[in-house]
C-alpha cells in the first residue's frame, strides 16, 4: 500500500472518528423492541483457505473457513462479501479506494492501516470497520479483508452465522420488504454534503411518504442552521478551511414493521472546530409514525 495514501487516510479518519459510533451507542430503549440487523459470534481460529459461497432464495452463504480473526472478530475477503450481496467491485488505486455498487446505492471503502471507512458515495461521514490486508506491497494493494457487518450493514443484509459448519449467510430473510436509497441535498454551493435515505416499495404509500418527509426536513432543518450560520459570518477567512455543512445516516434496525435510523451531521464555519450531532428516529411502517426521536452520543477526537 502506498504510503501517502495511507498518511491522507489517517488525516480523514480523524476527520469522520467524531461522527463514527460504536454500536453500543445505538438508540436508547429501541434495541430493546428492535432486533439488530447484525449478529456477531466469536469462533476459534480456523486454517485459512479459499472462500466459497452458495447462492439461495434466502441469501448466500459464504465459507469462514478462509477467514481472518483479529480482536476476537472474523474478516472475509471485501470481493467475495460485495459478490454475496450482489454487489460489483472496483479498486480505485488512485485514491485507494474500493468501491462497491449496487442499484443506486454506491459505498466507498477507503483503504487504511488495519481498517477501512466505508461512506456512501460522495458523503464526508464515514463508518470505521476493522481490516486486514494480505499480500499488498508498498506500490501494490493486496488481498482486503473486513469484517462482515462492514458490507451486510450498508447494503441493507442481515448476517446468520453457522459456527458447526464454519459459515454465515447474508440474507434479507426477516427484514422489513423495502428499498432505502440514499438521495443528495444540493442548495447550490460546494461546501454541503448531505446525503439522506429515501424508502421505498411499501405497500403503504401514506406512510412511505410521511417517514420520507420526516427524514428529508430532518436534514433540510440541519442545512438551513449551518447555512444561517455561515452566511452571517461570510466567507471563511481562514486559510485552506470553508463553511460546510454534512449528513449521513445508517439503518440500525429493518424488521417487525418497524425502522430505525442513526442520522448523522457536523456544522462547520469559518474555521471553527465542527459542531457534530447524531440523532435515533424509529417509525412504524404501518402508519409513517415517528414513535421515538434520541439524541445520541458522539465520540470525542
Amino acid at each position: 500500500m502506498n504510503k501517502n495514501q495511507n498518511t491522507n487516510n489517517t488525516k480523514y479518519l480523524k476527520k469522520v472518528s467524531a461522527v463514527v459510533l460504536a454500536t453500543s451507542l445505538a438508540v436508547a430503549g429501541v434495541t430493546s423492541i428492535l432486533p439488530s440487523m447484525q449478529s456477531s459470534v466469536y469462533a476459534k481460529n480456523v486454517a485459512s483457505v479459499k472462500s466459497t459461497a452458495a447462492a439461495s432464495k434466502t441469501g448466500t452463504t459464504l465459507s469462514t473457513k478462509g477467514a481472518i480473526i483479529a480482536d476476537g472478530e472474523k474478516m472475509l475477503l471485501l470481493t467475495d462479501l460485495a459478490k454475496a450481496v450482489g454487489a460489483t467491485a472496483v479498486h480505485d488505486s488512485k485514491k485507494n479506494r474500493i468501491v462497491l455498487t449496487k442499484g443506486k446505492t454506491k459505498m466507498w471503502y477507503d483503504l487504511g492501516n488495519g481498517s477501512v471507512i466505508a461512506r456512501l458515495e460522495g458523503s464526508e461521514i464515514g463508518e470505521i470497520y476493522k481490516s486486514k490486508e494480505i499480500n499488498g506491497t508498498e506500490h501494490k494493494t493486496g488481498k482486503i479483508y473486513v469484517t462482515v457487518k462492514a458490507v451486510a450493514s450498508p447494503f441493507g443484509y442481515r448476517s446468520v452465522w453457522n459456527n458447526s459448519n464454519h459459515t454465515v449467510t447474508l440474507t434479507t430473510e426477516g427484514l422489513n420488504a423495502l428499498n432505502i436509497t440514499p438521495a443528495k441535498l444540493n442548495p447550490g454551493y460546494t461546501n454541503v454534503h448531505v446525503i439522506y435515505p429515501v424508502i421505498s416499495g411499501l405497500k403503504n404509500e401514506a406512510a412511505q411518504t410521511k417517514i420520507n418527509q420526516t427524514l428529508k426536513a430532518h436534514y433540510e432543518n440541519i442545512l438551513k442552521s449551518g447555512e444561517g450560520k455561515s452566511g452571517k459570518m461570510g466567507a471563511s477567512h481562514f486559510k485552506n478551511t470553508k463553511n460546510e455543512v454534512a449528513g449521513d445516516y445508517k439503518v440500525l434496525s429493518n424488521s417487525e414493521g418497524v425502522i430505525s435510523f442513526r442520522l448523522d451531521s457536523y456544522k462547520s464555519s469559518n474555521g471553527d472546530r465542527a459542531a457534530h450531532s447524531s440523532k435515533g428516529m424509529t417509525f412504524s411502517l404501518k402508519d409513517g409514525k415517528l414513535i421515538q426521536e434520541k439524541k445520541l452520543s458522539v465520540l470525542p477526537y
